[in-house]
């Protein structure tokens, strides 16, 4: 069967003779949905284009250098906010792969520092670790003065993951540490005229690297190091972080964001891949190809949807059966395509077949805590069903 794991972690965990047992992210608030500083608890958070705070369990930095502080102050420009957050409508359409923001980073606009949001994790020597994130340029976003504000728009600005090792006294600069550059102008496919890469723009990019704990390292850090010089333009986004321990076990088959669950964070990563707009350059970037054909297609969607614990009326494979599948149901009433998200097998098309499974496993995954679905809709469902079933 197609492992999670690339060529490289699949022979370690054999030659470790590693158990099965799953492993999931060992980050804190590796989605970046929280901020605490946006609601005025942070007193490091800096008031400048709205605010650029701390993220909660991360360390926000201008200088790369493995101390865990808060090196800026009220008046350095650029940093690192919460998409889709703050301000209030500022950003409605910066992109989200999982949950429901995203992190917005911006360079330092010097060339001798870079912006960094860290965190770090416990370890141990001789253990192998899985280290990754999603970055994101968009093509849409345009400066005040309406210059394109993407990673590429100046040669510059480079944004790019970094693993690094530090010991117990906090010092770093261990020969293992390992850096993978996501958006770079030295990338295929950027234009020089335009400023703008055409591959690599609008699409998720993942990033990782597999690195193992050297003799004498206590801690591993994550690190989305963004450079960016001379007041050049350039937002990057970034999302969905993961550490992973490899020699603790192998990753769940189909779980892509490695928060130990197959839902719809993970159906949603799988579908932007088979659309072209999800990105892996890591070792292991086939861990998406679930039916082994060395290509992204529907098949690899069928070949998720069976490893997931389907539920009947669970329709965008969450865990729940709520009002979000009852909206769905509502949306693609005797439609005989549906979203990929739909995990529940069809007849002839969305009909009382999918409102019956509803039905049965309301409030299934959801503790109770949602209200029956409306009399009128169902009443109004259940007779558009009949009255097609009739013309039939």
């Amino acid at each position: 069967m197609h492992t999670t794991l690339g060529k490289t972690a699949l022979f370690v965990a054999l030659a470790l003779g590693l158990g099965a047992d799953a492993q999931t992210n060992l980050l804190l608030n590796a989605d970046l949905e929280t901020n605490a500083g946006f609601s005025g608890e942070d007193p490091n958070c800096q008031d400048f284009w709205g605010s650029f705070c701390g993220f909660d369990d991360w360390n926000t930095d201008f200088t790369d250098n493995g101390v865990f502080d808060f090196s800026w102050d009220s008046t350095t420009p650029g940093g690192i906010r919460l998409a889709n957050v703050f301000p209030a409508g500022d950003a409605p359409t910066d992109p989200v792969l999982t949950g429901e923001s995203s992190a917005l980073i911006l360079g330092s606009f010097d060339a001798s520092t870079s912006s960094v949001l860290a965190q770090q994790i416990a370890v141990n020597a001789g253990d192998t670790y899985r280290i990754g994130m999603f970055a994101y340029s968009d093509s849409t976003q345009t400066t005040a003065s309406g210059f394109p504000d993407t990673v590429f728009a100046f040669t510059e600005n480079k944004l790019a993951l970094r693993a690094e090792f530090y010991d117990v006294f906090g010092t770093g600069g261990f020969a293992e540490d390992a850096e993978q550059v996501i958006f770079d102008p030295a990338n295929q496919g950027f234009d020089f005229q335009t400023g703008r890469n055409e591959l690599l723009e609008d699409k998720w990019q993942e990033a990782a690297v597999t690195v193992t704990v050297p003799v004498g390292a206590s801690f591993l850090r994550l690190a989305a190091v963004y450079d960016q010089v001379n007041n050049a333009g350039g937002l990057a986004f970034f999302d969905t972080t993961s550490i992973v321990n490899l020699s603790a076990g192998t990753p769940a088959e189909g779980d892509f964001d490695f928060d130990g669950d197959l839902d719809a964070d993970d159906l949603g990563m799988l579908t932007l891949a088979v659309d072209g707009l999800l990105v892996s350059d890591a070792d292991d970037g086939d861990r998406f190809d679930l039916s082994g054909d060395t290509s992204l297609t529907q098949d690899d969607i069928v070949a998720w949807q069976a490893l997931a614990p389907a539920v009947g009326g669970d329709f965008n494979g969450d865990g729940r059966v709520d009002n979000t599948d009852l909206n769905l149901l509502l949306n693609n009433w005797g439609q005989t395509s549906v979203p990929a998200e739909w995990i529940n097998g069809l007849t002839d098309a969305v009909n009382n077949d999918e409102l019956n499974a509803l039905l049965d496993n309301w409030g299934t995954g959801t503790g109770g805590m949602v209200p029956e679905p409306s009399t009128l809709v169902v009443g109004l469902l259940t007779l558009v069903g009949l009255a097609g079933s009739r013309q039939r």
